[in-house]
């Protein structure tokens, strides 16, 4: 049995920082944050998104909401899933594999990223900076034996790295 599933991967977007409490571990997005997350469910609009990965913090929820409020006003049901940001990337890898055939949004955290990509496909892919917003990496990986995602074989993998605006000008 053969299945396709297309993975985007996408750092949390910009989050807000409050000044009576700068070191608040789970802020909100700020204005440019809100608007890039509006920019990410535009760009998706077509992917059929029905599978949502974020981490428990609200900066990965806030940043995948609409492209889940986008879904749902097309009538599309979406499965999400908030992981721990303590989650090993074997852990991440593990659910993608358990999803065979879906089309799947990845929100999560720059340090994280690109450990979650060396575990699914094998990739290496350079750290990403504090301040880097707008890489969005898409992967296409077709697997064989995906009955059971520990037995699960990757035949052919595809990582493509892009990026997109905040969408303010």
């Amino acid at each position: 049995m053969h299945d396709s599933t297309l993975v985007i991967f996408v750092r949390h977007a910009e989050k807000s920082v409050d000044p009576a409490n700068p070191r608040n571990p789970d802020p909100s997005l700020s204005a440019e944050g809100r608007a890039r997350a509006q920019r990410l469910a535009e760009l998706l609009q077509d992917s059929d998104i029905d599978t949502v990965f974020t981490t428990t913090l609200a900066r990965t929820r806030l940043t995948a909401q609409p492209v889940l409020d986008a879904a749902t006003a097309a009538g599309r049901h979406v499965d999400v899933t908030a992981l721990s940001p303590s989650s090993a990337p074997s852990t991440v890898a593990w659910a993608i594999r358990s999803a065979p055939g879906r089309s799947i949004l990845v929100v999560s955290h720059s340090n994280l990223i690109p450990p979650i990509l060396q575990e699914l496909g094998g990739w290496t892919v350079p750290p990403m900076a504090e301040t880097e917003y707008d890489t969005i990496y898409i992967a296409t990986i077709t697997s064989e034996n995906v009955e059971r995602a520990d037995r699960a074989e990757i035949k052919e993998a595809r990582l493509i790295r892009a990026s997109y605006p905040s969408g303010i000008p």
